[in-house]
């Protein structure tokens, strides 16, 4: 399942409701967050000449909000959904962030595609030095700790 960053919270709400109903015991629901190629809604750290152009985004431009779509989609599955965090992580401190919103797997696209495979065991050493700073023994117990705190 795809969801995309400029949907109302209300059709997030109505995804979940539907996934939930489902009861497809069998099947795991992945959300991934981007930005379509016919969206206009970009973030505002973007300079603003391309603050209104219509076209899709990749990479760091959609790392905070998409992970408040992730955390958003966490809370209003309670936890119970699998989630993929997607959209602008480039290092482990970026898909730990996600994990802690509440992502179970982190998909890696743009830095990959330009960094390339070697950008792997980078996030591998920072993601389990971000787990052993906080306490965490496995990314397991890390997913949704944002949520678990309040």
């Amino acid at each position: 399942m795809v969801l995309c960053v400029d949907a109302s919270v209300s059709v997030y709400t109505f995804i979940i409701i539907v996934i939930i109903l489902s009861s497809c015991t069998c099947l795991v629901y992945i959300v991934h967050i981007n930005y379509p190629p016919s969206s206009t809604t970009h973030p505002h750290q973007l300079p603003t000449r391309n603050t209104t152009q219509a076209g899709g985004l990749s990479g760091a431009p959609l790392m905070a909000l998409s992970t408040e779509v992730l955390s958003e989609m966490y809370t209003l599955t309670k936890g119970k959904i699998p989630l993929i965090g997607c959209g602008g992580v480039s290092s482990g401190e970026d898909a730990y962030r996600k994990i802690r919103a509440g992502a179970s797997l982190v998909e890696l696209y743009t830095a990959f595609a330009y960094e390339g495979p070697r950008l792997v065991p980078r996030i591998k050493r920072e993601l389990a030095a971000c787990l052993a700073r906080d306490g965490f023994s496995s990314v397991a117990q890390a997913v949704g700790a944002d949520h678990k705190r309040r």
